[in-house]
């Protein structure tokens, strides 16, 4: 099944208590500016994925800062945020005094709307088709992300989930919040609402992926070793005061060759990742094998750079772990890689080393 990542945009003018629909068109805030360059930090993991978004400021500048600097974002105006009539743009203080029975009966009925307003079947409908126009081309594997609104994200979801629209509410979108919607040929299936990228799995969770999708004992004890290399080597960067996450890195590491048997297995086991709803460690898993150019001492470097350190389970140096994997290399293309690869690990080693001794 195709998969949509469905993504609150970030926090956006105005702020307060208002009413806000399509009719009002902030830009991001400072805060909204920091939450969507943090969320490429999840997106980048997505080798050259078209991002969609509505017409509205606040859902491009958020789309263009989560992909990056050569982000491919395609605008589709049927994504806008929900038409709020005449409440559109006025403090919630003035709507109860002008709107006092509409108000109050909005506290037991949340789908009820104001003069002129859409209503959220009709926002459910708009958004259900633009969706599927976007996801029914796709290939079973294929994702995108879709940056919307929380006003429409919700109709649509209230109606794929059967939540009454009268309980929309009920389905909580924080900024920057993803929800994962499948489809496939019986429609949309939800996975995930409102999650954060920041979402780790547990031991009890590891152990299952293992058990599921795993490439194998081998493979397992690998990823052991690089977890316990990497874990010590962020502790000792952060003795020098470089402070990672150290959960984010172990997850990472006693995952990266979860799908070591399957072709392109860092992006496979990255997809299945964000499917199972860790998007911030599939773009660590993603990267751990052609890493970053140039190279980062950051949670995605530190893994990169364990990963080349161990020869399957055992410690060694960068030289003899390139001299191992060159003799699979059987073009032109793969030794060129492998000297990128070779030249960024040597790169993110002597970075650590400056840092520790």
């Amino acid at each position: 099944m195709s998969c949509l990542y469905l993504v609150r945009h970030a926090q956006a003018e105005p702020v307060g208590s208002l009413c806000i629909g399509c009719g009002t068109d902030g830009s991001l805030t400072k805060e909204g500016v920091c939450q969507a360059q943090a969320a490429h930090a999840w997106v980048r993991g997505m080798k050259s994925t078209p991002l969609y978004a509505s017409p509205l400021r606040r859902s491009v500048e958020t789309a263009r800062l989560m992909g990056g600097p050569d982000a491919d974002v395609r605008i589709r105006s049927a994504l806008r945020e929900m038409n709020m009539g005449v409440w559109e743009g006025k403090r919630f203080t003035v709507i109860r005094e002008e709107f006092p029975d509409l108000y109050a009966a909005r506290g037991e009925d949340h789908s009820l709307q104001p003069p002129g307003a859409e209503s959220f079947s009709a926002a459910a409908i708009r958004m259900d088709r633009a969706l599927t126009r976007i996801a029914a081309p796709l290939g079973a594997e294929e994702e995108r992300v879709v940056v919307g609104h929380s006003g429409a994200i919700r109709a649509f979801l209230c109606r794929v989930t059967g939540v009454p629209y009268q309980q929309n509410r009920s389905v909580v979108l924080p900024y920057e919040g993803i929800s994962l919607v499948e489809y496939g040929p019986e429609g949309w299936q939800p996975k995930w609402i409102g999650i954060t990228a920041d979402r780790l799995p547990t031991p009890l969770e590891i152990e299952t992926l293992w058990r599921e999708f795993g490439a194998g004992e081998s493979a397992r004890r690998h990823c052991q070793a690089v977890a316990e290399l990497a874990v010590q080597l962020c502790r000792r960067l952060r003795s020098t005061g470089l402070v990672l996450n150290e959960e984010l890195v172990r997850s990472a590491s006693l995952l990266h060759d979860l799908c070591r048997d399957k072709p392109h297995h860092p992006q496979m086991a990255a997809r299945l990742l964000r499917r199972e709803g860790y998007f911030r460690l599939a773009a660590v898993v993603a990267l751990h094998e052609e890493g970053e150019d140039p190279p980062e001492l950051d949670e995605e470097g530190l893994v990169f750079l364990a990963d080349k350190l161990i020869l399957e389970c055992q410690k060694t140096d960068i030289t003899t772990r390139f001299e191992s994997s060159l003799k699979k290399c059987r073009t032109v293309d793969a030794i060129a890689a492998h000297d990128r690869r070779l030249d960024q690990a040597l790169r993110l080693e002597q970075m650590c080393r400056s840092r520790i001794e």
